[in-house]
């Protein structure tokens, strides 16, 4: 009898404690992580990006590119993913889910892993920024196509010279 009371009492705290993940992405300080996908420190808050595992795990990324990249090779480790909204360029803390998201690349704003690529609440935001900046604006899946092709071509390009 004990023993089926423990067994219930351990199943019910494994499914409170299931129900208690954090599924939402976290702010630190910049050098206090390295970037999952290239090892770099993240320093530059407003391309900070992450990925939330099922489990809750995050994945901190220094830039949107390394993110994207990181994810089109596991997304089966993948539940969320967070971008910066850059409509407030210098003050960029508020926290957007990618898939209602639109992407600037612009050469005017330079990322640490120089895509270029900044992200937007809406499409005036976007479209605010492109008057500003110049570039063009992608969706989501022309910048999944990107990162998958040129990106990775030009940067194989840039770290042979």
């Amino acid at each position: 009898m004990n023993f089926k009371k423990i067994i219930i009492a351990i199943t019910i705290l494994s499914l409170f404690f299931c129900g208690c993940i954090d599924k939402n992405p976290e702010n630190i300080s910049p050098g206090e992580k390295k970037c999952e996908h290239c090892k770099m420190d993240i320093a530059q808050m407003n391309y900070h990006s992450q990925i939330i595992s099922p489990k809750g795990r995050k994945f901190h990324f220094d830039s949107i590119e390394c993110m994207i990249s990181y994810w089109l090779e596991n997304e089966h480790r993948t539940e969320k993913l967070f971008v910066r909204n850059f409509s407030d360029f210098k003050n960029s803390k508020e926290w957007l889910e990618i898939s209602n998201t639109f992407f600037l690349k612009s050469d005017k704003l330079i990322s640490p892993m120089s895509a270029n690529i900044s992200s937007y609440k809406n499409l005036e935001g976007a479209n605010k920024a492109k008057d500003e900046y110049g570039g063009k604006i992608l969706d989501l899946s022309e910048l999944k196509q990107y990162i998958r092709t040129d990106w990775k071509k030009e940067l194989s390009e840039k770290t042979k010279h």
